[in-house]
């Protein structure tokens, strides 16, 4: 939604956002075929068990994503980004812990 309302006032933005659908198109559909995947398993996973259980899991994802980019893009400082992931991951968990 907020993509929206930037590429309605933002003529910067609007003009960026045209040539990565113009050149990069099958890029953009892959990812938001996998976002439709990524929403449609989250919430199976609702209707099949709790949902403190489900979102735990989701939230599993925050490190995966932080070692993979760490290891596709060879970032700097990987095992203090992992770990400032997990403290993160560990105050979710928090908020949902009975």
């Amino acid at each position: 939604n907020s993509l929206l309302i930037f590429a309605f006032f933002d003529k910067e933005f609007k003009r960026d956002l045209k040539k990565i659908f113009s050149h990069d198109l099958k890029t953009v559909i892959f990812v938001a075929f996998l976002s439709i995947i990524q929403r449609l398993a989250f919430a199976f996973a609702v209707s099949a068990t709790y949902i403190s259980i489900a979102v735990a899991i989701k939230r599993l994802s925050i490190l995966f994503s932080t070692l993979l980019a760490g290891k596709l893009f060879h970032e700097k400082n990987i095992i203090q980004k992992l770990a400032v992931s997990m403290l993160m991951l560990i105050g979710a968990l928090l908020l949902v812990w009975p």
